[in-house]
C-alpha cells in the first residue's frame, strides 16, 4: 500500500516524516493538520472544538510513538501550535526524562513547563512562548537549540544545568529571565539578544559558571550579576581566541559604566581593572607577544610574592623599552591600576629605600648626628620648607628632590587609592 502524501503545508515546511490528516484549509488553500491548525480551528471529527486536554494527550501519544519508532533519536513536532498550557514535567514525572525532541517554530499560547526534567536534546529555535517558561532544575545533557526564541512572559532557568552550554543568539526576552544558581559547563552565548535593562538575572553563579558567559558590550546593560561569591580571571569573550583586546576593553568599559550608574562600587573596581588590563595587553601584545605570558603570570594570584616580584621585574626589563613611555604601563606596574595595594606598597618602599640610604650614609650639609639625619629625611618627606640638612653632593641632592617632591608623593597617592578601593570592595 502506497504511503499517503503529506499535504499539511507546515508539515512540509518543517520536514515531518509522518502523514497527518488535514483538518483546516485557509483562504489561500493551504491545508493544516491538527498539530499546526490555528487555535480556534483545532476540531474533532464531528466538527466540534477539540478539548485542550484531549489535544495534549494526542501530542504526548505522538511523541512517545515517534520515540519508539526512531529508538529515541528524534521526535520532530516542529511548528506545533499549543492552544493552552503544556506540562512536560507532569507527563514525564515517572522517569523525569525527555528524549530528543524538536519544537522549532512552535507556538505556546500558554505556559510551557519542563521543570525538573533531564533532557537529552531539545530544539526550540524560532519558537514563541506566550506564557511563563519554566525550566527550573532542568539538566540539559546536550546543547539545547534556544536561539531566536521569543519569551513573551517570564522565563525561569533557576538551578538548571547546561552540561554542554547553550546559544541564545537572537532570542527575545520581553520580561525577566532568571538564571539564578545555574551550572554552566559549556559556552553560554548571548549575542544579538533583545531584553530590557537587568532582565537577565545571573544571580548566585559560581566562578566556573561565570567563565562560560559570553556577550558583547552592546548587551551588557541587559545583564544583572548579584550575589556571585567569586569571579574568574577570564570573563566573557576572553576565552575566545578570535576576540580582539579592543572588543574586550569595550565590554569591560560598558560593564563599568553600568556599575557606576547603579552605584555598585565593588563592580566598578572589578571592571575598571579588566578594562585597563585589556589596554595594557594591546600595548604589550603589539610589541612583544611573549610578554603577555609574563603578564598572565604576574596576574596569577596562586604564585608566591617572590615569584610575582621576579616576573614583574622581568616584564619591566623586557625589550623593547618603549612601553615605559606609556602611562598605562606605569599605572599597572606601580599600583595595578589603583586596585593592588600590596604592589603599590612595595613600590613605595622601593622608592623610600634610596632616600633612607642617602640620609644615613652620604655626607650632609651641615654635618648631623644619626637622629639629626633621620629628622632631616623626615623633613624632606614631609615637605618642610627649610629642612635641617641636605646631601652635600649635587647629584644626591637632585635624587632626593626628585624622589621626595615628585615620585614618592605620586606613589603614595596611588597606594592610598589602592587601599581605598580594596576597602570599598
Amino acid at each position: 500500500m502506497a504511503e499517503k502524501q503529506i499535504t499539511c503545508c507546515k508539515c512540509i515546511d518543517h520536514g515531518w516524516k509522518t502523514y497527518e490528516e488535514p483538518i483546516y484549509t485557509d483562504a489561500h488553500e493551504n491545508k493544516y493538520c491538527l498539530f499546526h491548525a490555528p487555535v480556534d480551528q483545532k476540531k474533532c471529527g464531528n466538527g466540534k472544538p477539540m478539548p485542550k486536554k484531549l489535544f495534549k494527550n494526542f501530542v504526548f501519544q505522538y511523541i512517545e510513538k515517534r520515540h519508539d519508532a526512531s529508538k529515541n533519536l528524534l521526535c520532530n513536532i516542529s511548528g506545533t501550535v499549543f492552544p493552552d498550557d503544556i506540562d512536560f514535567s507532569a507527563h514525564y514525572s515517572k522517569d523525569k526524562r525527555l528524549e530528543n525532541i524538536s519544537l522549532q517554530h512552535a507556538v505556546f499560547s500558554g505556559k510551557a513547563k519542563f521543570e525538573g526534567l533531564t533532557i537529552k536534546g531539545l530544539v526550540l529555535a524560532n519558537a514563541k512562548i506566550y506564557g511563563e517558561a519554566n525550566f527550573k532544575g532542568v539538566v540539559f545533557e546536550d546543547d539545547p537549540g534556544l536561539d531566536h526564541l521569543t519569551f513573551r512572559s517570564r522565563a525561569y532557568f533557576e538551578k538548571a544545568e547546561f552540561q554542554k552550554g547553550c546559544c541564545f543568539t537572537g532570542s527575545i526576552f520581553e520580561k525577566v529571565a532568571w538564571f539564578s544558581e545555574c551550572i554552566f559547563s559549556g559556552t553560554m552565548v548571548f549575542h544579538s539578544i533583545k531584553a530590557s535593562r537587568n532582565a537577565l538575572r545571573m544571580h548566585k553563579l559560581t566562578k566556573d559558571s561565570l567563565s562560560f558567559v559570553l556577550f558583547p558590550s552592546l548587551e551588557a546593560h541587559q545583564f544583572s550579576f548579584k550575589e556571585c561569591p567569586d569571579w574568574p580571571d577570564d570573563f566573557g569573550f576572553e576565552n575566545e581566541e578570535k576576540t580582539s583586546k579592543l572588543t574586550l576593553e569595550e565590554l569591560y568599559r560598558a560593564l563599568k559604566q553600568k556599575a557606576v550608574e547603579e552605584h555598585d562600587q565593588p563592580q566598578v573596581s572589578r571592571w575598571h581593572y579588566r578594562e585597563k588590563l585589556m589596554q595594557l595587553k594591546q600595548l604589550l601584545g603589539a610589541k612583544t607577544p611573549e610578554s603577555l605570558s609574563l603578564l598572565e603570570t604576574v596576574e596569577n594570584d596562586s604564585f608566591c610574592v617572590w615569584h610575582h616580584a621576579y616576573q614583574w621585574l622581568r616584564l619591566a626589563c623586557m625589550w623593547p623599552h618603549d612601553k615605559w613611555r606609556a602611562l598605562t604601563w606605569w599605572y599597572w606596574w606601580a599600583s595595578g591600576f589603583g586596585e593592588r595595594p600590596r604592589r603599590a606598597g612595595i613600590v613605595l618602599l622601593l622608592l623610600l629605600a634610596p632616600v633612607l640610604a642617602i640620609f644615613l650614609s652620604a655626607e650632609l650639609c651641615p654635618v648631623q648626628t644619626f637622629w639629626g639625619r633621620v629628622l632631616a629625611m623626615l623633613q624632606h618627606l614631609m615637605f618642610v620648607t627649610n629642612p635641617k640638612a641636605a646631601p652635600n653632593m649635587p647629584f644626591l641632592a637632585f635624587v632626593v628632590v626628585l624622589l621626595t617632591r615628585i615620585l614618592i608623593p605620586l606613589q603614595f597617592t596611588l597606594f592610598a587609592l589602592a587601599v581605598r578601593n580594596r576597602f570599598r570592595r
